[in-house]
């Protein structure tokens, strides 16, 4: 799981999913899980406002300041 990261602040939490793992439902369930244990729940995570956002990463040709794409 090393796609996964946290930022907490008392119970709201913060996880950034790269494109790859929001895109892959399996790979969700397995964040959804690894979540809950690292929040000290191993069946949920009730209690905590959770945050999902995805990561964009963009790449900027150095020469023309073009955005060539979407990582």
């Amino acid at each position: 799981m090393s796609d996964l990261k946290m930022a907490r602040s008392g119970n709201a939490v913060r996880v950034t999913l790269p494109i790859n793992v929001a895109n892959d439902i399996k790979q969700v369930q397995k964040v959804v899980a690894a979540l809950a244990t690292k929040l000290g729940h191993t069946g949920c995570f009730s209690g905590f406002d959770i945050f999902f956002q995805q990561e964009v990463e963009f790449h900027v040709n150095a020469e023309s300041l073009a955005i060539e794409g979407i990582r």
